[in-house]
């Protein structure tokens, strides 16, 4: 008995060594007038003031010059960056491969939305499922800004005319230096006017911002 558990003892060691040497970490980072901030810290601006900001990360896939060399399995991220122990792109992948591109989606595609009861980041208990009719929430962005505006955007939807997934390309200089940029001023000031203050549900509004807020990503601050 003593023997089997020390051989199992040893195997999952070894798993979690080969696991976690292949797990790669990647920032995210928010700018604000240039400036990486803290959402957390927000509370003492006089700018914003946010309480909730988080989305979904998925597919991740990893390109030398335009030819995939790498993918993430099972690759779905549930960032939050109202929390800095969430704030962060963690993913296993092959580190002996050269690449010069990562691409990712904004959010959760359809077979995943229709796939029932899941685990993980994609358990509905974390607050980011609406029903089995309306899915997930891409992304979810609630505070005080623009004017003192409060503003509540629960972005999402995965039906057409209104899926509001988006994917993202970014080139990749140096992967043990870059970081994921958010230019959270530049996602603010792009939002019209003719934009409610309040998305709660899928539709043309959720597209377009979803669309606006994917254009202010960048692998460069």
């Amino acid at each position: 008995m003593k023997t089997k558990f020390i051989k199992g003892l040893f195997f999952c060691l070894c798993w979690m060594h080969t696991y976690f040497a292949d797990a790669q970490t990647i920032p995210i980072a928010i700018v604000y007038h240039q400036k990486e901030i803290k959402l957390i810290d927000s509370v003492d601006s006089n700018d914003f003031q946010f309480s909730k900001f988080k989305f979904y990360l998925s597919n991740v896939r990893f390109y030398n010059s335009d030819n995939l060399v790498d993918e993430e399995s099972y690759s779905y991220h549930l960032i939050d960056l109202m929390d800095t122990s969430k704030n962060e792109l963690l993913m296993k992948r092959n580190n002996n491969i050269a690449f010069n591109q990562i691409v990712f989606n904004l959010g959760v595609d359809s077979a995943t939305n229709v796939a029932g009861a899941l685990e993980g980041d994609l358990d509905p208990m974390n607050n980011m499922y609406w029903t089995w009719q309306s899915g997930y929430i891409n992304l979810k962005l609630e505070g005080v800004f623009d004017n003192r505006i409060k503003r509540e955007y629960h972005l999402g939807g995965y039906l057409q005319p209104f899926n509001s997934l988006q994917t993202i390309k970014l080139e990749w200089k140096n992967s043990s230096t870059m970081k994921i940029y958010i230019h959270l001023d530049d996602f603010i000031r792009s939002i019209p006017d003719s934009i409610p203050p309040q998305i709660m549900s899928p539709g043309s509004s959720s597209v377009y911002l979803s669309k606006l807020f994917a254009k202010s990503i960048s692998s460069e601050k």
